[in-house]
């Protein structure tokens, strides 16, 4: 969740401070994942728990939001797409972390689309290649 939330917010982890309130919904529905897994902790405590990890990494900016400023792909299918099919799988409505996720989805899109002239790849008609050999047929 304090990946997603920098990455968004384009601040350091330290700076979710100010946004207390999306931290507590995320954790809050985080949790309640969590108690469908089987893993038993409450809002409070996962709440608690964050709050530490963003003090103590307060100076640090998180991969994710490296990974937007570089214009990667970040790994939010594997850490909130997780949590999203987890919830899915359990009948557990995630709207912050949905929101999240979308919105991040999102920012990956407009920078793969924007960050060339060439079409995007399920646009793009490729070569044909030989069904004979391993290297792209010239007279195709």
């Amino acid at each position: 969740m304090i990946n997603p939330l920098t990455a968004l917010k384009g601040c350091k982890n330290g700076d979710l401070r100010d946004y207390t309130q999306e931290v507590a919904a995320i954790c809050r529905e985080v949790a309640a994942v969590m108690e469908r897994e089987g893993i038993h902790t409450s809002a409070e405590n996962l709440l608690f728990y964050v709050e530490q990890v963003i003090e103590s990494t307060a100076e640090n900016i998180s991969s994710m939001l490296q990974d937007v400023r570089a214009q990667r792909h970040t790994e939010i299918d594997y850490i909130t797409g997780f949590l999203l099919n987890r919830a899915r799988a359990h009948g557990v409505a995630v709207p912050e972390n949905a929101r999240l996720f979308e919105l991040i989805k999102r920012k990956e899109n407009e920078y793969e689309r924007v960050g060339t002239d060439l079409p995007r790849p399920s646009v793009a008609k490729r070569p044909k290649r030989s069904p004979l050999s391993t290297c792209w047929s010239a007279a195709e």
